[in-house]
This record gives structure tokens, sequence and C-alpha cells, in this order.
């Protein structure tokens, strides 16, 4: 998770948002691929039975101050929350395929994430 302060809905700050967008995802697919070759070369991957789950945290310490928390309120907005990730994994049949997942907060209601306009492929 990561804070991202843009522009108020105009063009220059959609923009702004790509960029950072494809910064962070170059370099999360950057770190995925290490940590892929360092598990496959001390066999650390892992099988999952069908209608198994399997899943790992990162715990990023977001900590917001009062006028950050505010921004974040704000109806702009001028400060959004992002839940990024990368996730690679092979089938049975030795495919493999990568889930790319991207989610953004601001408001008031704290139970609603917005799904990003891109980066939610899977490859």
């Amino acid at each position: 998770m990561t804070k991202f302060r843009g522009g108020k809905n105009d063009t220059a700050g959609r923009q702004k948002v790509k960029q950072f967008l494809q910064s962070a995802f170059d370099d999360l697919h950057k770190n995925n691929t290490g940590s892929r070759q360092e598990a496959i070369q001390v066999g650390a991957e892992s099988d999952v039975a069908p209608q198994s789950t399997m899943f790992s945290t990162s715990q990023d310490d977001i900590r917001l101050a009062p006028q950050e928390l505010a921004d974040l309120q704000d109806n702009g907005p001028s400060l959004a929350l992002l839940y990024l990730g990368v996730i690679t994994y092979a089938d049975s049949f030795g495919n493999s395929y990568t889930t790319e997942f991207c989610r953004l907060y601001w408001g008031k209601e704290p139970k609603m994430w917005h799904i990003c306009d891109s980066h939610n492929t899977i490859k």
C-alpha cells in the first residue's frame, strides 16, 4: 500500500497517476522476478490444491498526518491510498500466469475501495 498525492480531476493529474502506476508496477515486476528466481533456486515453491487458499501479506505501515486525513476525505481527492500487487503462478500444465491488481481509496467511507481503470489483468 502506498500514498499518492495527485491533482484535482484535471488532465495533468490523470497523467501523473498513469506515470505513478506504471513506475510502481515496473518496480513490482522487477522485485517479483527476483523473488521468483530465488524461490525456484532454493526450492521454496508451493503447490496449492484446487479450492484451497494460500496467501502472504505485506505489512506496509501507512500513517496519515491530520492534514493528510482531511485531504484523503476530500471529494477531489488530493490524496489517495493505493493497494497494488503482482502475483505470479503456474498451473499443473506448466503455463505461467501473472495477475496484477490495483485498488484505490479516498473519501469518507473506509469500506469503499475503488478498482483502478488499469492494472487489473491476468497475463
